[in-house]
């Protein structure tokens, strides 16, 4: 064995859940787990699992609402030596059952207060699955592996995998066709851990809102920290706001759209949010113009990081990064986290000069190993030593990185590229307007031309004759959305960005049967 060698993934887990032992790490209303409740739970839920034939290399998915225990089986699998994929928790059956099926999903747990029913018709399209384990009783053939875990003692937690094994298989969100497994090593998912632990802008005493079990990913830098995390289930404003006031929260995720959502609410600023020291957001661009209202209602509590399923944590934009008197960097994902080497490269793989556009390409131990069982994409992805990442992107003389489209989504309208950030972040300035998306639909006579959906914001109504004026004046005839559409609300992905499949589809069938 190498006397050099990193830590893996569970390792950290484990060893965060030793070192606080006393603190409290989930807070559940009244009441409080600390480090070391969690370890034992997390141990006997381990031997459950091992009873039940988990061991290295399977491959286990969790269904689960935001409840801790969804978090102490993935810990126990991971000690285990197991390979996880999480089912997003609001996608649908069929896109769960192409997981399960392409992943080799062989353990399949589920919350069965909220996904009985899913689980059920889950069960039935997809084959391959040995073990079906429930998060209690279920009416589902199932083991209860809660009541299965009660039956043994706690234990140590001593993690098998190495560095090298697979630690997360997880699935893109599939916008651009079927979703790909990405797979990130127990030595990608510690780096990354790692990073996040130590750059990002931590308030003193962490009180972590993780909102879904999406943001569950980030409870390990949480742990890292000693910090304590507050599970909630639910994406309601008004209670998200309550819940910071009432648990004194100093830090949380939130994806742009949940922001805006919280802007917009009615009673927004009757809640106290003044404990709230850092909102970390990602997933897709925020608008500039909704952010400096962000920062005049919370204040400067803002950090984006941007990655990728395939990158996991690229780049930073710290809180001092949101300035308003510079707010041409609002646009920007700042700068590579240390020990991130990120590069723009041109169409020939030359570095782009400051102000060119080209594609975000990344070096360093956060990336991917490559794409479950596909060896053609895998290698293109990861070509010349560099992943390529498919997002376009501008970097500044300062190195600040501003992303401007994903390169399967850049408009190209009679020989003209049509970047949709650009104009999306002009109609989202617009005072009426909540949120804006931009995308191409084919068009004969240019081949495409570019189309917006707005969502006005509550109580107003923006006028399509100012919106289309204001694009043009901003932007020019050319790259102006050759049509608007206002709607009630933005169809989101399960990451929580703009469904911009979903709605250049339901475009092109409008123009069909019109």
């Amino acid at each position: 064995m190498s006397l050099y060698r990193g830590p893996t993934y569970a390792e950290l887990i484990t060893s965060a859940l030793k070192r606080y032992a006393d603190r409290p790490f989930v807070s559940l209303g009244p009441d409080e787990l600390t480090y070391a409740e969690v370890e034992s739970a997390s141990s006997q839920i381990l031997q459950a699992l091992a009873d039940l034939g988990l061991a290295r290399g399977s491959g286990f998915a969790v269904l689960s609402g935001n409840r801790p225990e969804a978090f102490f089986t993935v810990a126990a699998g991971l000690t285990l030596g197991g390979r996880y994929t999480m089912l997003n928790p609001f996608g649908s059956v069929e896109q769960h059952a192409f997981v399960v099926e392409d992943g080799e999903i062989d353990t399949l747990v589920f919350d069965p207060r909220v996904y009985e029913q899913h689980a059920a018709e889950l069960l039935g399209r997809a084959s391959g699955i040995k073990r079906v384990l429930s998060l209690g009783p279920s009416s589902l053939a199932a083991h209860d592996l809660l009541a299965a875990a009660s039956e043994h003692s706690p234990c140590d937690l001593n993690p098998v995998p190495s560095e090298d094994d697979p630690a997360i298989l997880q699935y893109t969100s599939g916008t651009t066709g079927q979703p790909k497994g990405v797979i990130l090593s127990h030595r990608a998912m510690a780096h990354g851990v790692l990073l996040l632990a130590a750059q990002w802008e931590w308030p003193s005493d962490v009180r972590f809102l993780a909102l879904t079990q999406l943001a569950q990913a980030l409870l390990v830098p949480v742990m890292l920290r000693g910090g304590t995390a507050v599970l909630d289930s639910g994406l309601d404003p008004a209670l998200i706001l309550k819940t910071i006031e009432q648990e004194q929260i100093t830090a949380t995720y939130a994806v742009p759209a949940l922001i805006y959502a919280l802007l917009d609410h009615p009673e927004s600023r009757a809640f106290d949010t003044s404990s709230l020291k850092l909102m970390v957001y990602a997933s897709s661009p925020i608008s500039p113009s909704r952010l400096a209202e962000a920062i005049e209602r919370f204040g400067s509590i803002f950090m984006q990081v941007y990655g990728q399923t395939e990158a996991l944590f690229v780049t930073m934009l710290g809180r001092a990064d949101h300035d308003p008197d510079r707010p041409t960097r609002f646009g920007s994902c700042g700068r590579p986290l240390a020990g991130n080497e990120v590069r723009v490269l041109d169409v020939d793989g030359q570095e782009a000069q400051p102000g060119e556009i080209g594609e975000v390409c990344i070096r360093g131990r956060v990336i991917m190993d490559g794409y479950w069982h596909q060896p053609g994409l895998t290698a293109d992805a990861l070509r010349n030593g560099w992943l390529h990442t498919g997002d376009l992107a501008r970097r500044d003389i300062d190195g600040f990185i501003s992303i401007v489209d994903r390169k399967k989504d850049t408009i190209v309208s009679a020989g003209i590229e049509v970047y949709s950030r650009e104009i999306e972040d002009v109609l989202a300035s617009h005072a009426d307007v909540a949120a804006a998306a931009v995308f191409g639909v084919p068009d004969d006579a240019d081949g495409e031309r570019a189309m917006a959906v707005v969502v006005a914001r509550p109580g107003y109504d923006p006028k399509l004759d100012e919106l289309r004026s204001l694009v043009e004046a901003q932007k020019g005839v050319s790259l102006a959305a050759h049509s608007i559409e206002i709607v009630d609300a933005m169809p989101l992905t399960a990451a929580g960005k703009p469904d911009k499949q979903a709605l250049r589809l339901s475009a092109v069938e409008s123009a069909a049967t019109s």
